[in-house]
């Protein structure tokens, strides 16, 4: 506390001096309990500061915000007599066991929620109960979300519920969040992630885990970890209050202490992870450990793990002594010792041969205590002496364990000789020649090829769509080279994401699709599913390479359609842009040049969710098309007993017309707003 006692201290008062100067925000004032807090906790300030890097005035508005924000809210009326009990007990929301760093984890089951099938106010008090109770439980230690998205779909995206998560704990619960971890999450939902990530401040972006059966080890115990997670827990779900978990809670803290054996027989009250130290919170450390979790990693044939102690007085000399739960299982070198003020040394921790790491970890404890001694020459016998004397009273600060990721280390080394060979373009791996510019979740959807100054097959350059990562691959066969280009415009429309066709309405946040190719013209169209807007981009601008820093792409905003759709081509006869619009079930023609407009076929049956549109020269002109019905497969709703996926083919009249373009039966000139110019 030495290095935050000062700013702790002015932030209570700058916080004091500003009530009494202005007052509170409204009549009511704020809630005693928080004022009470605010007077008497010095953790709970701490966060704050923590949470906005020690910068004073942000962490000063962002208690008096958090304040009022509680008051309004009635954050401290909440009982389990005032909320939806039933919310509690659904399992949509609950808090299950701990992760690698000791933290509680609070879980989202995502395919037990759909957007509006709960009342969203009572959802909201919901998730403060439980954030409230996860508070007293661990007396303010962080939290890790974890989202289990195992069989959800678009129908259980709720954006607006999980933009309420992250709001609470940006802006309500400072320095609250230790990980988010994402639990097999649905391709579908890439594009939606995209949106949530920007929403999160950049220092929270690094506390994203992606994890799947394979993997989650890392972050969760296999102990802990539930059998439908790949882990070895057979724990169910069932709401249980907070009265009969912890006992009573007392004054906003929870009486939760539990025994724990360590070394020497000698049984000692083990206090919340958060705590690690004090038994007092106002008392002053005498001692840091870095880092606070024991971390194991594998060193040649020993796995080793290490923790840096340092006596951060000023004028005292300490006495350290580290015991553990399982002396059978670990060598502590040096286990005991003195620091003079300022000094600091390294334990080493050798997990002893004949165990295994994985799955001895989650019972495993090591306790660092420290006295302050006046006589620094002791002999071994004396100090022995000097703490069955004194012992009781020592600093005590416990650690717990989680493994390494020396394992994923190997996994990556061997996983990363991807080559480029000097081959054709259809030998060489696009996993290796993308592999420095596709992102995590990157979904590449479609892509156009250019040939217009071919020599050869290599001579080619190609454009593909990256749907979910937003942004454009562009691939040159000739010099073996791939890059990447982004713009605004390829990202998805927040207020373009619902979609009708006939009675079905759903979501999907996708980027960039559609791609179209004019060779004549030097351009390549494209938009986003989530979009109703159509760009430009030339080809030159694409074969330049990424752009230099602080230079855009130059995109063009050429029209708007009448609603999204992901199909996209060029007639290459007079460069006219083919789409299909899915509301209006259509395929259409619009001539970005002359304005011309014409709808080309309109079937709501046979028309849904049109997927990809292809002129083949070799065919006579004939356009083909993909129709999928989409829409039904993620909304559950598909009926086998129909055809669902149709390719199908559109004749154009063996004349053409007076304007020089081929004729569709029942063509309708100038009759709709397809490319509608803005």
């Amino acid at each position: 506390m030495d290095n935050q006692a000062q700013p702790i201290s002015e932030l209570r008062e700058k916080f004091f001096k500003k009530l009494d100067e202005d007052g509170p925000p409204d009549s009511n004032g704020f809630h005693p309990v928080d004022v009470a807090r605010i007077k008497n906790q010095d953790d709970w300030l701490s966060r704050f500061l923590e949470h906005n890097d020690f910068r004073l005035d942000e962490s000063l508005k962002m208690l008096w915000d958090t304040c009022e924000w509680r008051r309004k809210f009635g954050t401290n009326d909440i009982t389990l007599d005032n909320i939806r009990r039933d919310y509690l007990e659904d399992g949509v929301c609950y808090s299950y066991g701990h992760d690698k760093d000791g933290k509680k984890l609070f879980i989202v089951k995502s395919k037990l929620h759909t957007k509006g099938s709960r009342d969203f106010s009572e959802l909201q008090r919901c998730v403060v109960y439980w954030f409230e109770r996860l508070e007293r439980e661990g007396n303010g230690s962080q939290i890790s979300i974890f989202f289990d998205m195992a069989e959800a779909g678009l129908s259980n995206l709720d954006m607006e519920f999980t933009k309420y998560l992250i709001g609470l704990f940006k802006c309500y619960y400072p320095h609250f969040l230790n990980l988010i971890i994402i639990y097999e999450m649905p391709w579908v939902l890439n594009a939606a992630f995209n949106i949530i990530k920007s929403w999160l401040p950049a220092k929270a972006v690094p506390k994203i885990k992606f994890v799947k059966k394979s993997n989650i080890k890392e972050y969760v115990d296999l102990n802990v970890a539930l059998k439908s997670w790949g882990g070895k827990s057979e724990y169910s779900f069932k709401f249980i209050p907070e009265d009969q978990v912890n006992g009573a809670v007392t004054n906003g803290k929870v009486d939760n202490n539990k025994k724990v054996h360590f070394a020497e027989n000698s049984p000692m009250t083990e206090q919340p992870t958060s705590g690690f130290g004090d038994q007092t919170k106002n008392e002053e450390k005498m001692i840091s450990i870095e880092p606070d979790v024991l971390v194991f990693n594998k060193e040649g044939n020993e796995v080793v793990g290490t923790i840096t102690l340092k006596n951060i007085t000023s004028d005292k000399c300490l006495s350290y002594k580290i015991k553990t739960t399982s002396p059978e299982k670990f060598r502590v070198r040096p286990s005991t010792g003195i620091l003079m003020s300022s000094q600091q040394c390294v334990i080493t921790v050798v997990l002893q041969p004949g165990f295994n790491l994985r799955g001895l970890l989650h019972n495993d404890r090591f306790l660092v205590m420290c006295l302050p001694m006046k006589d620094t020459q002791m002999t071994t016998q004396e100090l022995a002496e000097f703490w069955k004397t004194v012992g009781k009273g020592a600093e005590q600060h416990r650690l717990v364990c989680r493994e390494g990721s020396y394992d994923n280390v190997e996994i990556l080394k061997s996983n990363s000789n991807y080559s480029i060979s000097s081959s054709s373009v259809s030998d060489r791996s696009l996993e290796g020649l993308f592999s420095k510019i596709l992102r995590p979740h990157s979904l590449l959807t479609n892509f156009v090829m250019d040939d217009t100054s071919a020599n050869s097959c290599d001579d080619v350059f190609v454009y593909i769509a990256d749907t979910t990562a937003a942004g454009m691959l562009v691939l040159d066969g000739t010099s073996d080279r791939s890059w990447r280009v982004t713009h605004s415009s390829m990202f998805p429309n927040p207020d373009s994401m619902t979609y009708r066709i006939g009675e079905d309405i759903f979501e999907l946040p996708d980027g960039i699709i559609g791609l179209g190719f004019s060779a004549n013209l030097g351009t390549v169209y494209f938009n986003p599913l989530a979009s109703d807007r159509l760009f430009s981009v030339p080809t030159s601008a694409l074969q330049a390479g990424t752009p230099p820093f602080g230079e855009q792409l130059p995109v063009s905003f050429i029209g708007r359609k009448s609603s999204q759709g992901p199909a996209l081509t060029v007639d290459t006869k007079d460069d006219s842009i083919i789409f299909s619009p899915l509301t209006e079930t259509a395929i259409a023609a619009w001539h970005p040049m002359s304005n011309n407009q014409r709808i080309l076929a309109y079937n709501p049956e046979q028309l849904q969710f049109v997927a990809e549109l292809k002129f083949i020269d070799r065919d006579r002109g004939n356009l083909w098309m993909l129709s999928t019905k989409f829409q039904k497969f993620f909304l559950r709703k598909v009926d086998a007993r129909q055809s669902n996926i149709r390719i199908m083919r559109l004749r154009p009249q063996l004349h053409t017309s007076h304007n020089g373009q081929y004729d569709f039966p029942n063509v309708i000139y100038n009759n709709n707003t397809y490319g509608h110019k803005i």
